[in-house]
């Protein structure tokens, strides 16, 4: 009998971890500033407080006046009292915007900064202590000159979209991939949707 109860254990226990490895993200998008630097004057900046599971995560842009047009937004990220990310972005027509998302699984925390040029996704790096580019825009080929977002669907799914933008009558070109979150590498996974998409606005969050 106490074999028996062992042999039950042992099972539920394999039962549990199997479906903790494989439980789905679900990602949520929790804030939004759209064309956040776009009015920004010289000198002056804006800030944002969020809390993670690794403490208050303050990310910060400035918008510089005496660095070059490359180097004209100051992007800083502080956990507690250590900064954790620093980089500087270039002047580009309509700004950056943030998008901040959780997964529901874990509770990390994503940020997206993006322009209608690049799109990066950021996010702490516990081994590291400090906040990484997960995924660039620019890695993911498309065969066409579209604006990149990312995007938490309805259906919870994390989804880099890359959109032509045509004024000349032409249909719009749209690719698209999908992220999932590996818990062994502590790293995106990523998925080639390929292309012949409905833009990504009916389907976001």
């Amino acid at each position: 009998m106490k074999l028996k109860k062992k042999i039950a254990a042992l099972l539920a226990g394999i039962l549990l971890s199997s479906a903790t490895a494989f439980a789905a993200d679900s990602f949520q998008k929790i804030y939004q500033i759209p064309y956040a630097t776009e009015n920004l004057s010289n000198t002056e900046a804006w800030s944002n407080n969020f809390t993670t599971n690794d403490g208050e995560m303050i990310i910060q842009v400035r918008r510089l006046l005496v660095k070059p047009d490359d180097q004209r937004y100051h992007l800083i990220a502080t956990l507690g009292k250590n900064r954790v990310f620093d980089a500087y972005y270039p002047e580009i027509q309509g700004g950056y915007s943030l998008v901040v998302f959780k997964d529901t699984a874990n509770g990390n925390m994503f940020y997206a900064f993006e322009s209608s040029a690049r799109a990066y996704l950021l996010g702490y790096d516990r081994a590291g202590k400090r906040l990484v580019v997960y995924a660039d825009s620019q890695s993911y080929y498309n065969n066409f000159q579209g604006v990149p977002q990312f995007v938490a669907t309805e259906d919870g799914d994390l989804i880099l979209a890359i959109e032509s933008i045509y004024l000349d009558g032409r249909p719009q070109e749209r690719h698209r991939y999908r992220f999932t979150w590996d818990e062994d590498t502590h790293w995106f996974a990523y998925e080639d949707l390929g292309t012949g998409w409905p833009s990504i606005a009916r389907e976001g969050q």
